[in-house]
């Protein structure tokens, strides 16, 4: 920066300007200093670039919340756009979150890697499930990390489907992938083909000045409605099954410990523990990044948050439970309650000291149990029964019976259990544990048991070390699949 005038940096994700404060406060007094001056530029709200469509919309919500309050006290700016470059797909459910916390527009580009259908625009209106809508440019040059040469303006210019309506798109140049800005030698590039003839004249700006010029030509824009489905990395919805299992936990155990500590807040004045509600919900956050829940990352990263999520679920599920023997010593009076911290309506079956009752509790409620909940004392492991149809599950997880009361009909072969869990090798060359590949059927294959560890002659090993118990959202269970030889 100080020997390029015209030079303006950019970077996302608070957690890191975070990072930065607590170990070299020096440094982030420059940051601040060049952010003061527009010399460095903010990119997007969310705490980190998550993952939009694993994460629960209350994580999203927090996204914005901690990284827009972290901008706001630490750098004076109030942000009004995502930054979202290498995110698998996008919920249809994301423009309705983003308006309602002021966000009005999303930067990305990673849908130019669709596997089949080229995504038919870079500038567009994008309508969510609920008709919310927000602006999208996905950048022409179809990167985050440009080369910024002058055949990169090229490929931008001619890659840009709007660029007659809307004549202006982002070149977003440096590393990028991995960490890194630009170089000197992006710089002086930059520098040669900036206002050349027979190139795009191109301009060094903040993010937020190119949105207040893109954005005038928003009539010009056609309307996308729906999910942005992402043609790749399907992958991602099944590997490290455990990091999506722990973060899960973690969304559902805060959400109950802020419901009880607000009550007791609000019943007793007992104060909240603000301190590590918001370390708590950091964490969880950093976890969302887009190469960490969906399970791209490194083994290393792995074998670090496994453990993390572990001691968050013990120690957060410690903490809820004490609140709610709490909030029970208040109400002994009342009786056996069932209590409902949930946004939504629960109608189950709750089993306590050996008995089973049926419960229908309003969102964030309570109710007061007695037989007259229509007491049941017949319920078998594996077996679900409601009157008109009868499912047996065996060990592997398979349905192995299913039985209609009403015709007498048993739809299930019992000699072949459907639907069979099924383990099959990875066999994607380009993306191994992203992509699935057209022909994985056609490869090794293995059924899970989940009891103890079994070779199969045609497939790995499966080894079972620990076990999850979803009862608890305790992480008990590592499953390993180990390589015959």
């Amino acid at each position: 920066m100080d020997k390029y005038d015209d030079y303006i940096f950019g970077a996302s994700q608070f957690q890191l300007f975070e990072w930065i404060q607590e170990d070299d406060p020096e440094l982030f007094q420059r940051i601040q200093k060049r952010v003061n001056e527009g010399r460095f530029d903010l990119q997007g709200v969310f705490w980190v670039e998550c993952d939009l469509n694993l994460p629960s919309l209350e994580s999203l919500i927090r996204q914005i919340y901690y990284g827009g309050q972290f901008a706001k006290k630490h750098f004076n700016r109030q942000i009004r756009f995502v930054w979202e470059p290498d995110v698998f797909g996008l919920t249809g459910a994301l423009p309705q979150v983003l308006i309602k916390s002021g966000i009005s527009v999303i930067c990305s580009q990673k849908l130019s890697q669709n596997r089949f259908n080229r995504f038919p625009y870079h500038s567009f209106v994008w309508e969510g499930i609920d008709g919310s809508s927000v602006l999208v440019h996905h950048f022409p040059e179809e990167t985050y990390d440009s080369r910024m040469r002058a055949d990169s303006a090229l490929k931008l210019y001619n890659n840009y489907i709007e660029k007659d309506a809307v004549p202006h798109a982002l070149m977003v140049f440096g590393v990028g992938d991995g960490g890194g800005g630009p170089s000197i030698e992006h710089l002086e590039r930059y520098q040669r083909i900036r206002d050349i003839e027979g190139l795009p004249c191109i301009k060094m700006g903040r993010v937020e000045d190119f949105i207040l010029e893109w954005s005038k030509y928003v009539h010009n824009m056609k309307t996308v409605k729906g999910e942005l489905y992402f043609e790749r990395h399907q992958g991602t919805y099944t590997t490290e099954a455990l990091n999506k299992i722990g973060n899960e936990s973690m969304e559902r155990l805060l959400s109950y410990y802020e419901f009880f500590a607000a009550l007791l807040w609000s019943l007793k004045g007992l104060p909240i523990d603000q301190i590590f509600l918001d370390s708590t919900w950091k964490e969880v956050l950093l976890y969302q990044f887009h190469d960490i829940l969906p399970g791209s990352s490194i083994m290393r990263v792995y074998h670090h948050s496994r453990q993390r999520y572990q001691n968050l679920i013990e120690d957060t599920q410690f903490r809820v439970m004490s609140l709610a023997k709490r909030l029970m010593s208040m109400m002994k009076d009342v009786g056996l309650i069932a209590i409902n911290p949930t946004g939504y309506q629960k109608n189950d079956w709750v089993k306590h000291e050996g008995e089973w009752f049926l419960v229908n509790v309003p969102p964030y409620s309570y109710q007061v149990c007695t037989h007259a909940n229509y007491l049941l004392r017949d319920v078998e492991d594996g077996i679900i029964d409601n009157g008109l149809l009868r499912v047996v599950i065996n060990q592997h997880g398979s349905i192995e019976s299913l039985f209609d009361h009403e015709s007498g009909v048993e739809y299930i072969d019992a000699a072949r259990p459907r639907p069979m869990w099924t383990i099959y090798h990875e066999c994607a060359q380009e993306y191994p544990a992203w992509d699935f590949e057209d022909h994985y059927r056609d490869g090794r294959k293995a059924h899970p048991n989940l009891l103890a560890r079994k070779t199969y002659r045609d497939g790995p090993s499966l080894n079972i070390e620990l076990e999850f118990d979803y009862s608890t959202s305790s992480i008990k269970q590592i499953i390993t699949l180990l390589p015959n030889d």
